[in-house]
């Protein structure tokens, strides 16, 4: 693969009616493609009875993901077209926002979104730059960028102030390249409304664009998006550069993913891998309280110090299921539409959304 780096520089006399000159670098690295993966046609599967999505993984014939190994893409230090009705136009938000009255009906207007950026923002608030650290070197470029997207996944989940939510979030970091060329990073989150103010500030930070949905896996919230998006504008997003999760996905994930993206999607995904070893055991120091202190008990509990490492392409996946897989009755659709397998059973308790997450949902997509 080669790499591709020009520069947009003044055209002679005309440079003073430009204005300023905008650097912009140009790179090819590989991408999983959108039209050919997702809307893509899938393989006749004989018609018997599944209960967990999971079970697929043993019975489905997936084909292989689609990789197209010279996408281009754009890093520009400079935008000066960013203000009024140009940044409205291109802003994923405004496409949802004009989604008519029969889609919403459908279910895919039940996808909320968090309040819209501000009319003035830049609409380049959230693509990637060269700045992010990952260089462009093409044979690196994925997995150096997997490997950022699966930490910075992993500072937004851990934002949260409370510990037990903590242990029980999960975000997922994504880049798609959209048909300008241009990379845009965005975070999902299994959280049941809105993301917290405390992660959706690291998020800000780290220059994420958030989007949260039904109360379902991180991965599942990703692929309904997507989905979504390709029904708004088909042609909108062309590419998946890269995805990086704050913990390994799950088997059911796992086979999600493999529908939609392609049996061999994990070239593309990262995760980070909690060490195990003897010293994550912290045991409470209990002690008596002073005469001076009262009469009670001082329970401390040591610092405790933890690591994770980043995991690539099948390591990322763990084989393990959860109790919910919660799915919207939109993807639940689109999964038998894309197995060809109507019996595939979702009636079972684990996979229904709480009805109160949809009515908060229903009523904020109101507004």
């Amino acid at each position: 693969m080669c790499t591709c780096n020009f520069l947009l520089r003044s055209l002679g006399v005309f440079s003073c009616l430009l204005g300023p000159v905008i650097a912009v670098y140009g790179v090819e690295v590989s991408g999983l493609s959108i039209k050919q993966n997702v809307q893509g046609a899938t393989l006749a599967h004989p018609d018997s009875p599944v209960v967990r999505l999971d079970e697929l993984l043993g019975k489905y014939p997936f084909l292989e993901a689609h990789i197209d190994e010279k996408v281009g893409i754009l890093f520009s230090g400079e935008d000066s077209s960013s203000q009024g009705s140009d940044s409205e136009l291109t802003d994923t938000d405004k496409e949802s926002e004009r989604a008519d009255d029969q889609e919403a009906q459908s279910g895919w207007g039940r996808f909320a979104l968090n309040t819209s950026p501000n009319k003035n923002d830049s609409k380049r608030t959230y693509f990637l730059q060269k700045e992010d650290g990952i260089g462009t070197d093409p044979s690196s470029f994925t997995m150096n960028l997997c490997s950022k997207l699966a930490k910075d996944a992993l500072c937004i989940a851990n934002a949260h102030k409370h510990a037990r939510t903590r242990e029980s979030t999960t975000c997922l970091c994504v880049v798609l390249r959209d048909k300008d060329k241009h990379a845009k990073k965005f975070v999902f989150h299994n959280g049941s409304d809105k993301m917290n103010p405390t992660m959706k500030g690291k998020a800000q930070e780290l220059d994420y664009a958030v989007r949260t949905g039904y109360q379902a896996h991180a991965e599942a919230e990703f692929m309904q998006f997507l989905l979504q998006r390709i029904q708004q504008n088909s042609g909108r997003y062309t590419h998946i550069l890269g995805m990086g999760c704050s913990r390994q996905h799950c088997k059911e994930c796992n086979c999600l993913w493999k529908l939609f993206l392609g049996s061999n999607y994990h070239k593309f995904t990262a995760a980070m891998q909690k060490e195990a070893s003897e010293s994550e055991v912290v045991i409470p120091i209990v002690k008596e309280l002073s005469q001076e202190e009262g009469d009670g008990i001082r329970v401390t509990v040591p610092e405790e110090s933890q690591v994770f490492k980043v995991v690539h392409e099948e390591e990322a996946v763990q084989d393990k299921n959860y109790g919910k897989y919660r799915l919207s009755e939109v993807l639940k659709d689109h999964i038998k539409l894309k197995t060809n397998c109507q019996s595939l059973d979702f009636s079972d308790e684990r996979f229904k959304i709480d009805e109160g997450v949809v009515q908060r949902m229903e009523k904020k997509r109101k507004r």
